[in-house]
């Protein structure tokens, strides 16, 4: 069904860093999922098998907070996903946290997993300030949306709901303030968006 996915892990698969979107043969010194090949060509061919839609990866690790839209591809067949990064709460050493400077931000990261595999990763970064955290808001709308192959002689007026996803992200500090994003992210695709404060 079109309902959202969620997989929380540890590690991120976007955004990439400067230095594996420059070599990406050097993906063996890499902490996130870019830095196994395999698994990810995996992964993509779990994805496109299963016509997953609507699914959300989470994960930390970098001590910032930053959503990536994927697109997992397998010769002419893709999946798109979307990467939320979300920062702890608490993160007090900050020589151990990324820096903004070292990933490649608002454009299109392409990576070659494995012959025929690739991923795309567009990366916008939304806080790193100390002692924030995200919140994603899903909703629902159910509308009233036309069958598929409808034969008009017989079918004319046969309708059946269709269930619609948002999912609206936004960072807070710890005072409850909403921040605004470090980048403007523009409408990727129609059933996420970064909210910003008014």
């Amino acid at each position: 069904p079109d309902v959202p996915k969620i997989v929380v892990c540890g590690s991120v698969i976007g955004p990439v860093s400067d230095a594996l979107a420059a070599n990406s043969a050097r993906h063996w010194t890499d902490d996130t999922w870019l830095g196994y090949p395999a698994t990810i060509a995996w992964l993509t061919d779990l994805l496109i098998s299963r016509d997953a839609r609507q699914l959300v990866f989470i994960a930390g690790d970098l001590h910032f907070s930053a959503v990536a839209a994927l697109n997992f591809r397998h010769g002419e067949q893709q999946v798109e996903a979307l990467q939320i990064v979300a920062s702890g709460f608490y993160s007090p050493l900050p020589f151990t946290n990324s820096r903004r400077k070292d990933y490649c931000w608002q454009q299109p990261v392409r990576f070659q997993v494995a012959a025929g595999y690739e991923l795309e990763s567009v990366a916008w970064q939304l806080t790193d300030e100390t002692g924030h955290f995200l919140r994603l808001d899903f909703a629902q709308q159910s509308e009233e949306s036309p069958v598929a192959n409808v034969r008009p002689e017989t079918d004319v007026d046969k309708r059946r709901p269709r269930t619609d996803w948002t999912l609206k992200i936004s960072a807070w500090n710890s005072d409850n303030k909403q921040l605004p994003a470090i980048d403007r992210v523009p409408p990727v695709n129609r059933w996420w968006q970064v909210d910003e404060p008014v």
